[in-house]
């Protein structure tokens, strides 16, 4: 249970899989200004960051192949996971240092990140891109090799593919 927790706030958001099953996801979106520069009143920044963990049941119409932990074997509670998911995030909110330490954020999450290398698609409201996940840039976005041209992505739906 804390290894889900770790994982899901080493980069403030994220996806935890059990055996290529997906059992957590996240979202963020920011508070003002734009998403690499978000401002709140008075010009402090911040970010609205959205996650939820499947501990007990998993819903079966979905893209992508989903689990949760009880599936998985691990017996807990709501009350556990939020205490695990907390103290990680306090953890990693003072490793980020107000964006001093996102670098190694952004290291320690690449470490653990699934299909660096493979072939996704990235769906947003307007266009659907297919490329290679390369990894994140320092400014935290999911970099897309399409045919060796290299694009950043802000915001989309993730999923991965075979071949």
């Amino acid at each position: 249970v804390g290894a889900v927790g770790e994982h899901c706030c080493a980069a403030g958001v994220g996806i935890s899989e059990i055996e290529g099953q997906q059992a957590t996801g996240g979202i963020t979106a920011a508070a003002g200004g734009d998403q690499l520069h978000p401002l709140r009143p008075g010009g402090h920044q911040g970010v609205v960051i959205g996650c939820g963990i499947n501990i007990a049941h998993h819903p079966s119409d979905t893209l992508y192949p989903v689990t949760d932990l009880k599936s998985a074997g691990v017996i807990t509670s709501p009350f556990e996971v939020f205490g695990h998911f907390s103290a990680s995030f306090e953890k990693w909110l003072a490793v980020y240092r107000g964006g001093e330490g996102f670098g190694d954020i952004r290291e320690h999450w690449l470490s653990f990140a699934h299909g660096v290398g493979s072939l996704i698609v990235v769906k947003d409201r307007k266009e659907e891109k297919v490329g290679i996940f390369a990894g994140l840039d320092r400014e935290g976005r999911l970099l897309l090799d399409q045919n060796g041209q290299i694009e950043p992505v802000i915001v989309g739906d993730v999923f991965f593919r075979d071949s």
